[in-house]
């Protein structure tokens, strides 16, 4: 048989799906060397079992015979759950932003996406001075932030949202990094725009402070990882509630620092009570005492599982890739084409993956429409938004 596969795309499918070798080989009726040998090259499957593959796998023909564009790095990734989530989730996740990435440089063919907008860490900073910095570089004085999400959005980091299920639900966040293209992915399992917010702040402190040690993320050990987590956390308190603005609202609506009156400083914030309670602590305006009686009452209320206003699901969902598809698609592109430039692009998946990836409308890359292909600048649609 002529040698037409790219043995190492039925790998990467493999684990997209975030299977085993062993799973794999069970549900196309093989055994786990058959499949060892596929990925390795050393073997080729027949018609009859390459069928198989594509069937369970559900990805196209076209998929396996293209050739290896999709740059998959294992270590430029930090998951917050690093030392709890189960490697084939991670990698599957992993793989997943691979292929985002791939879209954003065959997109970006046609939309001028926004810049990538960072400022430069000296490796001396502490993480209250960068988050200071980036809020003066982006320009967003000491004002409570509304919709962070379209923020990082506008200064080129790319937002993405990936289902959680049994198999994810450990991964609450990640941030992955490969030739300059900065990608934080979030679970949708998150319905808080709170916990959004300081999720999306916590990995802008990993990309800010924890470049250089994502590269080699695997050799880190317990009490590492939790130094660089609580480095990101510092950051992300710092960057939500800059100290001299927090510290007038809670004088303005919560001086006697009651429960109820943190509900008032969230809907202004956009951070959860607990958050806030522990900025205080930080800042030294309460004691030990005060913020442990204050997380026992958040506790006897039920609050550690929901807080207040968690439940309005007013959470905004990336638009960087919604936004230039139904821009590409309103200037005369039609859909086909547009999944053929996909596929010339070397990375040919069913309309339904491309929909989720890029967080489009479900059917979205299902309509016959007819269109033309100018440069747009993703910009001028964000500051719309």
């Amino acid at each position: 048989m002529d040698n037409y596969l790219n043995s190492n795309r039925i790998k990467i499918a493999r684990k997209y799906r975030g299977l085993t070798i062993e799973e794999f080989a069970n549900k196309i009726g093989i055994t786990k060397q058959a499949v060892s040998n596929y990925e390795l090259g050393k073997r080729e499957p027949s018609y009859k079992e390459l069928n198989a593959i594509t069937n369970v796998l559900n990805f196209p023909y076209r998929y396996f015979v293209e050739k290896d564009n999709i740059e998959v790095n294992y270590n430029s990734t930090f998951f917050r759950s690093y030392l709890t989530a189960q490697k084939k989730y991670k990698e599957k996740q992993i793989i997943k932003v691979s292929h985002i990435r791939k879209y954003y440089s065959i997109i970006s063919k046609y939309i001028k996406f926004p810049s990538l907008n960072l400022p430069e860490y000296d490796g001396k900073s502490s993480p209250e001075d960068m988050a200071y910095n980036l809020r003066e570089l982006w320009k967003l004085s000491d004002l409570p932030i509304n919709n962070l999400l379209r923020i990082a959005e506008k200064n080129g980091i790319i937002v993405t949202f990936f289902d959680s299920s049994e198999d994810t639900n450990k991964i609450d966040a990640f941030t992955n990094f490969v030739d300059n293209i900065w990608i934080i992915a979030l679970s949708k399992n998150t319905t808080s725009l709170a916990r959004t917010h300081f999720n999306i702040a916590h990995e802008l402190g990993h990309i800010i402070l924890h470049k250089h040690i994502m590269e080699n993320n695997e050799e880190l050990d317990r009490k590492d990882f939790n130094d660089i987590e609580d480095e990101a956390n510092k950051f992300a308190s710092s960057f939500l509630l800059p100290a001299n603005s927090f510290i007038k609202d809670v004088m303005l609506y919560n001086r006697n620092l009651k429960l109820d009156g943190f509900i008032e400083l969230k809907k202004i914030h956009n951070v959860s009570i607990k958050a806030m309670i522990y900025k205080l602590f930080d800042l030294g305006i309460i004691s030990r005492e005060k913020m442990t009686n204050l997380y026992k009452q958040i506790s006897k209320r039920g609050w550690n599982k929901e807080e207040p206003l968690d439940n309005l699901n007013n959470i905004v969902a990336p638009s960087l890739f919604k936004d230039s598809i139904n821009l590409l698609l309103e200037k005369k592109i039609s859909v086909e084409e547009l999944l053929d430039e996909f596929s010339d692009g070397g990375i040919s998946l069913n309309s339904d993956d491309i929909e989720e990836l890029l967080n489009l409308d479900k059917g979205k890359l299902k309509v016959n429409k007819i269109y033309d292909n100018p440069v747009i600048k993703m910009n001028d649609i964000i500051d719309n938004k």
